[in-house]
């Protein structure tokens, strides 16, 4: 796999330029509450099922379901992102953490990896979104509106 920029200029391992759009395409319906976003994770994993934040991205929607039967698939992809670290970016890495955290029931450890996620990486739409969600869940309001308010000046109105 090779290191693959999305356009905003964060690195993925990839095999597929075309993988990293649908990434950020399957990123963008989950923000915008889109029904499209199962059938978007789904076209990814078809497209390149060993992509690491295709699987990382699995397991964070399969944990937002908030069900605990399906707590397993979400631990499942983490064991198979953290099977081989040295595949991964440092990025993909911390999101491999965090997944790990919150299958292994700790929203706050998950929470913090997010932060510094979004700190290293402001340009990372779904670190910022999920550090949000924890922070929510977390009931840490200063939290959230500091989390968003470091990653603002990093965004232009013409972001998608």
């Amino acid at each position: 796999m090779a290191q693959i920029a999305n356009s905003h200029g964060l690195p993925f391992t990839a095999n597929d330029a075309d993988a990293v759009a649908a990434f950020d395409r399957t990123v963008m319906n989950y923000l915008a509450f889109s029904p499209e976003t199962g059938g978007s994770l789904k076209a990814l994993l078809a497209m390149e099922p060993d992509m690491p934040m295709a699987l990382c991205l699995r397991g964070y929607f399969v944990m937002l379901m908030g069900v605990g039967g399906l707590v397993k698939r979400a631990r499942s992809d983490a064991d198979q992102l953290n099977k081989d670290p040295s595949r991964l970016n440092p990025r993909e890495r911390l999101h491999a953490q965090a997944l790990t955290g919150w299958a292994t029931h700790s929203l706050g450890r998950a929470t913090a990896i997010w932060r510094e996620i979004a700190a290293l990486y402001p340009r990372d739409i779904l670190a910022v979104k999920m550090a949000h969600f924890g922070l929510f869940y977390l009931g840490d309001s200063r939290g959230i509106r500091d989390a968003a308010a470091a990653a603002l000046d990093y965004w232009r109105e013409q972001d998608d």
